[in-house]
């Protein structure tokens, strides 16, 4: 249970940057266009991970 929090609280976490990052691209500097790119990736893989830790948490739970 503790590591589906804790990769809840991260993919969290991903999200909010991959949001703000993306509005500091829209309204501020172009140049954070690549910091978006790099955060998506990133959250792309927690999530991958979030479901994979999911699965296993159900399929230990049954």
């Amino acid at each position: 249970m503790k590591r589906v929090i804790t990769s809840t609280v991260v993919l969290i976490i991903c999200i909010l940057t991959l949001i703000s990052s993306f509005l500091l691209a829209e309204n501020l500097n172009h140049n954070y266009w690549w910091q978006v790119i790099g955060m998506a990736i990133v959250t792309f893989a927690v999530g991958q991970y979030f479901f994979k830790i999911i699965k296993s948490y159900q399929a230990t739970k049954k």
